[in-house]
């Protein structure tokens, strides 16, 4: 947590159901022994003390179907498939283009920007969206910034 913290501005994390995934029993073990919860929480608090930015994608983005190069949804996918081809062609390990769509939708949604896009910001400009953070992380961030100027 502390490497990510330190070395990103901007971290964007699936918004996992892990209470749901925990009843398969499949899966239970490997998360588990992953501490997702636990990971995401350590995150959390360190990028309000670092004045970082942690931005949840919704659970229901398909993050694992989606062709990162040319954005084909492929919805014959299922959990047993770790490699699939798309239609134009591009092979897919399953998590690494899980992670591209994260990071594009992530900038998509929060940033404005484009897939390979470089934003560029006017001195004074207000980078953060009002409505990128909610709940609790929220309230905790607002405090953080307050409390320091």
């Amino acid at each position: 947590s502390n490497f990510l913290v330190n070395k990103f501005d901007s971290i964007f994390v699936e918004d996992l159901n892990v209470a749901g995934m925990m009843k398969n029993r499949k899966l239970s073990k490997s998360i588990q022994d992953v501490s997702w919860s636990s990971l995401i929480s350590m995150i959390s608090y360190k990028c309000v003390w670092y004045r970082k930015e942690l931005l949840k994608i919704n659970r229901f983005f398909p993050s694992s179907k989606l062709c990162s190069s040319c954005g084909t949804k492929n919805d014959q996918l299922n959990l047993e498939i770790r490699e699939w081809t798309c239609s134009c062609g591009c092979i897919h390990d399953r998590d690494v283009n899980a992670a591209k769509n994260i990071l594009q939708e992530g900038l998509r949604s929060y940033h404005g920007v484009i897939s390979g896009e470089s934003p560029e910001y006017d001195r004074g400009e207000i980078i953060r969206p009002k409505n990128f953070l909610t709940g609790n992380f929220k309230a905790d961030f607002d405090e953080a910034i307050n409390s320091s100027t």
